[in-house]
């Protein structure tokens, strides 16, 4: 009898990135890299159980006034990559780190969808170039 066993795609990291906090996240290079860019950039980034990264996924780039989160393209990358928590970080051009009524709204509706399929979002940041906004610091999002 042929059996067919599904197996975990390989980590985009050879060592193990662990991230513990926001603080961690926002030290990642391709985090930094999109915190003063003129557009807006929406990075996932998919762990283990264990916190530690599998994936860092750039997912959109939108208008220096906004961009559209597709919670389809966010549970598909998860799935894809094997994750089992996700965070997502997107900047603000305007370097106003208070998210919008779209952007609490969309983190809300995404964190929903996750539970659906037992994913954890673990935050959603919005980073500038003088700071950052933690959705899970401010009580955003409810573990």
């Amino acid at each position: 009898m042929n059996i067919e066993i599904q197996k975990k795609p390989p980590k985009e990291f050879l060592e193990d990135i662990k991230v513990t906090g926001t603080k961690d996240v926002l030290r990642l290079q391709e985090v930094q890299a999109i915190k003063d860019a003129l557009q807006e950039h929406l990075l996932f980034i998919g762990l283990d159980r264990g916190n530690n990264i599998r994936s860092i996924n750039l997912l959109g780039i939108g208008t220096s006034s906004g961009i559209y989160i597709n919670s389809k393209d966010i549970l598909r990358t998860a799935l894809l990559t094997a994750s089992e928590k996700v965070i997502l970080v997107h900047n603000h051009p305007s370097n106003t780190l208070k998210p919008s009524e779209a952007d609490i709204e969309c983190t809300i509706k995404i964190d929903n969808a996750c539970q659906l399929l037992d994913l954890v979002l673990i935050d959603h940041v919005i980073i500038g170039q003088d700071g950052y906004y933690s959705f899970i610091d401010h009580h955003k999002i409810k573990h």
